[in-house]
């Protein structure tokens, strides 16, 4: 079974992968903004702060290919 952090994380992923898809909205957001919803939403889960950082990294690292596709 998730971790409750695990469970949190991913519901906050769901946001993030939604905003990714949909180009942010169809351009209301950029991909910064989504990734700073991301991470905002992981705080509001109650998401560590280690594991909030940790996530927003890896995104801004590694979402560019990922968005608007």
């Amino acid at each position: 079974m998730p971790s409750t952090a695990n469970h949190r994380a991913g519901k906050a992923a769901v946001v993030h992968d939604y905003l990714y898809a949909t180009g942010g909205l169809g351009g209301r957001y950029s991909r910064a903004e989504a990734d700073g919803i991301f991470r905002e939403a992981l705080g509001a889960l109650g998401v560590p702060l280690w594991k909030r950082s940790l996530l927003w990294a890896a995104v801004r690292l590694g979402g560019a290919g990922g968005w608007r596709r």
